[in-house]
């Protein structure tokens, strides 16, 4: 990783886990980048964040996702009950970048920019770009939560999150 940014924790999964937290985040960063690499006890299932442990209907996306040879876009401003990310599958490993901006900011909604794909013989190729995810609140995130829609993350998954140093 570059220079500006800080490991501030890592997980690696010895056994299945319906979630992995990072919890007690440190405010003095500008953004923060999770990283992780997931595989799925149940089919193809998005993994998601959530924040400040809000299930409320809070957030919401736009997709735009490349499976095969069909490239689409999904504009949902619905609202949903966490950041929508890339695909965990049974079939092989997926890896998922979220770029989570002004985290620690206490007077702007969060955004977050979301990359992922997956590579499988079952079902061919996908990479999703979320051009953007939104958590409608101004509160300073200081809990993360990386969780599957439907089973639990396999042994051997990782997910590792930085700070961004600021300026």
């Amino acid at each position: 990783m570059p220079a500006t940014y800080v490991l501030l924790a890592h997980t690696s999964l010895s056994t299945t886990a319906s979630e992995i937290v990072f919890n007690s985040i440190d405010q003095t960063y500008t953004d923060l980048v999770i990283v992780g690499n997931f595989r799925n006890t149940s089919g193809n299932e998005l993994c998601n964040l959530r924040f400040n442990g809000d299930t409320a209907t809070n957030y919401s996306y736009i997709r735009t996702q490349a499976v095969g040879g069909s490239l689409n876009t999904i504009d949902d401003s619905a609202a949903f009950n966490r950041i929508i990310g890339g695909i965990c599958s049974t079939y092989g490993q997926s890896a998922v970048v979220w770029d989570i901006f002004n985290y620690s900011s206490t007077s702007i909604k969060k955004s977050v920019l979301v990359k992922g794909g997956y590579s499988h013989t079952g079902s061919g190729t996908a990479v999703g770009l979320m051009v953007c995810n939104l958590w409608n609140n101004t509160n300073a995130i200081t809990d993360i939560r990386v969780f599957p829609d439907a089973g639990s993350f396999s042994a051997g998954s990782t997910a590792t999150m930085y700070g961004i140093k600021k300026a």
